[in-house]
């Protein structure tokens, strides 16, 4: 367990965050300039803070009063840039076996991790950008860090590479057992990759917990300039027919497209609160598969537009749902209501699957 409450001058500004990590992939998500990289540089020891402490496990790594301060050297944990860094003159393998702290077993299973067994011999020049970024990650990793921070590894990426990272970043906790702190500016990243998550704004952290948690906060779609952070629910495959999957979300059923998920597969939907309306019955002769029964829990109205606060039935997940202004007078919508959520199946932007455990 890694716990910090640090200051510091950003911008000419006072900064300040406290937060932990668990064990598990934490992501530390938010704007570009907020400080990310600064406390990625903290937790490693590369930068002193101003004020504060950091303990990990048992150890003191900083405290500003006692005048505590471990060098990056003695800390053990690994930090992976941007830039990869790798030394452009060794090749693959000299790269991923340069740290002094690695062994033989700790480098094969390193390059079995990250699968990079076939660019061992090649240089860093020839490689893709995802090639290294794993040859990078498998680098750090071979040197038996106790903790593994990623800053921003997808960026530069196409979304092919991207996709094609994500399944080997997950390895490094499942199958390693080492704790990842995943810094991005990307929801989908996010949810593609992490157990917890840390939000950021410029110099201080705002919101911590699960993923569910960092969505729903109402800085979330702010800090990331978006127009709507999304909802997740969480479900299981139950079974398929005529093209479609049943996800079965505590009771709840929903239809959506299908992608080969196994039945029996646990996933994770982002559904936005734009692409969710609101009916006083159920619709008949209308595309919109998915009509979920759902209780109002409140009405926030705003000049132009209202937000509906719900309850899906009978699992009781909440979403929400943005409507135009008049239609709360126009269908006479209250607290307490039955109605029906009609949410389209190509409207769910993200269908996560989770890490498998490490066999």
């Amino acid at each position: 367990m890694f716990d910090a409450d640090i200051q510091w001058t950003q911008n000419q500004q006072h900064a300040r965050a406290a937060f932990s990590l668990a064990t598990g992939i934490t992501a530390l998500i938010g704007p570009s300039g907020a400080g990310k990289t600064t406390l990625a540089r903290f937790i490693c020891g590369l930068d002193k803070p101003m004020g504060g402490h950091m303990r990990f496990d048992k150890q003191t790594l900083f405290h500003a009063q006692k005048r505590v301060f471990i060098p990056a050297a003695n800390r053990n944990i690994g930090l992976v840039a941007q830039d990869a860094g790798l030394f452009p003159h060794l090749n693959a393998e000299k790269n991923i076996g340069f740290a002094p702290t690695s062994t033989p077993e700790s480098r094969a299973k390193a390059i079995e991790t990250m699968d990079c067994k076939h660019l061992l011999q090649r240089l860093p020049q020839t490689l893709s950008g995802g090639e290294r970024r794993r040859v990078a990650i498998a680098r750090t990793l071979a040197a038996n860090p106790r903790l593994i921070i990623l800053d921003e590894p997808m960026t530069g990426l196409d979304p092919k590479a991207r996709q094609e990272i994500l399944p080997f970043i997950k390895a490094l906790n499942r199958k390693d057992g080492v704790p990842v702190l995943f810094i991005t500016h990307q929801i989908e990243d996010m949810l593609a990759i992490a157990d917890h998550a840390l939000l950021m704004a410029p110099g201080k952290i705002v919101a911590a917990g699960s993923l569910e948690d960092i969505v729903a906060s109402p800085d979330c779609a702010r800090l990331l300039g978006l127009s709507d952070a999304g909802q997740l629910l969480r479900g299981t495959v139950k079974n398929r027919q005529d093209g479609m999957i049943i996800v079965d979300a505590a009771g709840t059923k929903i239809c959506l497209p299908d992608s080969g998920e196994n039945t029996g597969a646990e996933v994770t939907l982002r559904v936005m609160a734009s692409d969710i309306a609101v009916a006083k019955q159920p619709v008949e002769g209308i595309s919109v598969i998915n009509q979920l029964p759902a209780q109002i829990l409140k009405v926030e109205s705003a000049e132009h537009s209202a937000t509906i606060h719900l309850a899906l039935e009978p699992s009781g997940f909440l979403i929400k749902s943005n409507v135009a202004g008049p239609t709360v007078a126009r269908l006479n919508l209250s607290e307490g209501d039955t109605v029906w959520a009609l949410i389209k199946a190509v409207s769910v932007k993200d269908v996560v699957l989770p890490p498998a455990p490490c066999a």
